[in-house]
Formats: C-alpha cells, structure tokens, sequence
C-alpha cells in the first residue's frame, strides 16, 4: 500500500515537474546601453508560475544585482535592477530561488551519452535528489576525462566504449564537461543533487533573462605614430618594433583594443589618459607553413579600436624563399607546425574554438573565446599529455611492427623448414623409387632364372631318361617305327 501510494506521489510530482513554468521573467530580452562609471537602472516583472512559494530569489550572475526576494504562487512583482560592471556582455543570466519539498528518495540512475561526433553530453543539466545515480556512458573511440570546471579537478577517467556510474548520496552543485587530451570537446553542463526534504533548488524552475549590454564612452581622438611599415623576415624568424599611441582628446581613451594577423602586442585593452603617450612594443610572426608562401609579400593590417575614430595601419612584410617541402621526409620543423595551426585559426574562427588553434589560447584572443557552448583550450599540461598520446600510439605501432616481424620472421623459418622437409621427402622418395626398381629387376631376373633351370630340368628327364620315354609312348599308344 505505501509502495502505491508513494508511486502515486512520484507520479504527480514528475507531472509537476513536466509542466514546471518557474520563475518567468516578464520580459525576457534586454538590449541595454551604458555610459561608462555609471550605474544602469531598470525594472523587471517576475511571475511566479507554480504552485508552491520561493524564497531568496536573485541572480545568479554578478552582472545584475537586485535585493533578495520572495514571490508566493500566482504572484507578480516588479523589481529594480542594477547593473554596475563596465563591461560589454551578450549572454544570459539566471534568476534562481529556493522552494521547499519532501519528495522523498527516488534512487534513480539518468544516463547520459558523450557523444564525440556531437561534442556534447546529453541531457547537459541534471537536477538530482540524494541517493540518485549517473551513468555515463562514453562513445567515443578513445578513452576520456570528466572535468569539473569549478576547480579544475579531475571527476573520473571513462575507457572507451565504457560505462561508470557514479552515486550521489549528499547534496551538491557542480559544472563539469568531458575532455579528451586536455582539451574539452563538450558543453559545459551542471548537475544539481538536492535534499530529498527542505529548502532546495532546481534549475528547471530558474529565470533566464537574455541580456546584451553596451558600454558606452565618451568619444575621444587618438594619434599613432609608426616608425617602421615595411619588413623583411625569414621563415622561422621575427622582428620585434615599436609604435606610438598619444590620446589627442580631452577625454580618455578607454579599451583601446590592437588586433592584426601576424601580429602580437606587449599590451592590449588598455585605457589612455589625455595627453599621455604609450610605446606599445609588438611583434610579427609569419604564419608559413609551406614553400609556395615563400618568395612574397604580405600586406598585413593592425587595426586599433577604442572611443574613438578606429585606425588602420597598412604594414609591408616580405617572406624570402625557403623550401620547407622537405619537412615532410624527415624530423616536422615545430615552427611550421605551430604556423599551420595559427594560420588555421585565423583563417576559420570556427575552428579557433576547436582542437588546433586551442594548442596556443593566446593567440585566439582577437577573436575572443568569451562566447562559447563549446570552447576548448590547451594548456601546457594538454600539450604534454597530447605528446603522450601520440608517443605512446607510436610506441605501440613500433611494437606492433617488431611483433609482426617476429611473427613474419618465424613463418618464413617455417616454410624453409618446410621447404627442406619437402626436399627431403622427395629425395628419399626418389631413392625408395631407385631401390624399387632395383629390387624388381632383381625380382624379374631371379623369376626368370628359376623358370630357365626349370624348364631345363624337365627337357632333361625327358630326352635323357628312357624309361621315361616308355612310359610316354605307352600313355600316347605310340607303335614301333613312329617317332615320339
């Protein structure tokens, strides 16, 4: 009877679950301006969509702050929000707000599949209760690693095409992502393991507000001074310079942002005061990987932005002949490698967010890796461990080799000593067929022998013995005058 009842209870709380509408957020999507040093203020409405009461309601992100607050079901409030960050963002931020239960344990086990070809863990967010499990089940063709984001550590290590389930038996929150190499291939995904009584919280009752938030500054003018615009650098080299950057307005000049392909700076997002110079030191790197990019000249833009009028600056780089073809019937040059890889990005922003150009993050910045369901990036230790995979692939291809030459070599050892068996049989075969004969000539020649002396004998007791005669001459009525 309690089984039935509390099948019942679950029941309706999984149908309540299932049309769960949360915290709904009237108007859900803001496109915001403001000034720079200054506060932005505005209202939201907030409707409680269930049947029961939250508490503590806030944002979960530092970009908007209201006052703590509570909605009881059906209830409507509108709220004044802040926001003092000085930072452009296009994301979402989430209302969350806590509401007591007594569901009691379910003892469920949610599987989730790492798909590979997807990058992506399916579900991503989990809402738990104590006692519950996760079955993780890894199909990609490679073992893999379970990250949790918050701090870093490593959850568990899935083989490949295996499973792991893991319990959670105590409340907790967490995001995680899987990661193969270093390198994360999925979604960032949360889990949330809740109380089974008490106050909780669940993300599918969560409010999303879609914000984009433009800071705006006072506009100012800049100057640029360059000493050098023109180049030349061999494969595998750079050169290192200087520019200058003076703000010429009466008002700061705030984030000034440099970007280039090639190009790389000692500073980047800075702000200048009126009247204030700055040496900005950089450096150009050639991104060639190949010998037909020798031989040319490359016109190469450094681009700067900020509160004022965005300047272009044309610079001149000539790249002499070098043939790097033969890279490919020996040891790899790492600097091609590395080029190949930066060039990639560069060429594919797409990319830049995917496995080669996470080798070097840093050079991904021009095209920022802020937004990102799926961002991966390499540090030294993904490097090192990506090393380690493929040394040990090679290792285990050298002993795979070594291994089918000893079996190559002990069948080749097998079919000589066959070969030399075969010989041998016939050889011995050849001398049985010799002694064969041998003997049956012998055989034939003693039979013959045998039948001479026979034949002999008989002839003689036949012409020689009278009585013999007689007796034939009697049995054949042979009579006197005729001959025998």
């Amino acid at each position: 009877m309690l089984k039935k009842i509390f099948s019942i209870l679950l029941f309706l709380v999984l149908i309540n679950l299932v049309n769960a509408n949360g915290l709904n957020i009237i108007n859900n999507s803001m496109d915001l301006n403001k000034s720079y040093g200054t506060d932005k203020t505005f209202e939201l409405t907030i409707r409680n969509e269930e049947s029961f009461a939250f508490s503590n309601i806030t944002f979960q992100e530092n970009w908007i702050t209201t006052p703590k607050f509570s909605l009881n079901s059906g209830e409507n409030i509108t709220i004044t929000a802040k926001i003092t960050n000085n930072n452009d963002f296009n994301g979402q931020v989430t209302l969350i707000g806590d509401y007591y239960t007594n569901i009691g344990a379910s003892n469920l086990t949610q599987n989730v599949e790492i798909s590979w070809d997807n990058s992506w863990l399916s579900p991503c967010n989990l809402n738990l209760i104590a006692g519950d499990s996760i079955k993780w089940n890894n199909t990609h063709y490679d073992s893999i690693k379970l990250i949790n984001s918050d701090t870093n550590g490593e959850i568990a290590t899935i083989q490949a095409q295996s499973s792991l389930i893991k319990t959670f038996n105590s409340p907790i929150v967490f995001n995680y992502y899987a990661s193969w190499i270093g390198s994360r291939f999925t979604q960032i995904c949360n889990v949330n393991v809740m109380n089974s009584e008490g106050y909780v919280h669940n993300s599918i009752y969560d409010g999303i507000l879609n914000l984009k938030l433009k800071i705006l500054f006072q506009e100012t003018t800049i100057e640029s001074t360059f000493y050098e615009d023109s180049y030349n650098i061999s494969y595998g080299n750079s050169i290192e310079d200087i520019f200058k950057l003076k703000t010429t307005g009466s008002q700061i000049s705030r984030n000034i942002k440099l970007s280039g392909d090639w190009f790389s700076f000692d500073e980047n997002n800075f702000d200048l005061s009126p009247g204030v110079s700055k040496n900005i030191g950089f450096t150009i790197s050639p991104l060639i990987y190949s010998t037909n990019q020798t031989n040319k000249t490359y016109q190469k833009i450094i681009k700067i932005e900020g509160n004022f009028g965005t300047i272009e600056k044309n610079i001149s780089i000539f790249v002499p002949y070098r043939n790097l073809d033969s890279m490919f019937s020996g040891n790899i040059d790492e600097d091609v490698i590395y080029n190949f890889f930066k060039s990639f990005c560069e060429d594919d922003y797409d990319a830049c967010v995917g496995l080669f150009c996470a080798v070097y993050p840093e050079e991904c910045e021009s095209g920022s890796l802020r937004d990102s369901n799926v961002t991966q990036s390499f540090s030294g230790s993904s490097i090192k461990e990506l090393i380690e995979k493929y040394a040990g692939l090679s290792k285990e291809n050298e002993n795979s080799k070594k291994a089918q030459i000893e079996v190559d070599t002990t069948q080749t050892n097998a079919v000589i000593d066959l070969g030399i068996k075969y010989n041998e049989s016939n050889t011995k075969l050849d001398t049985l067929n010799e002694n064969y004969k041998t003997l049956a000539t012998s055989i034939l020649f003693s039979i013959i022998t045998l039948f001479s002396l026979i034949s002999g004998v008989v002839l003689y007791v036949l012409v020689f013995k009278v009585g013999s005669v007689d007796i034939i001459k009697k049995r054949l009525n042979f009579h006197k005058g005729e001959r025998l």
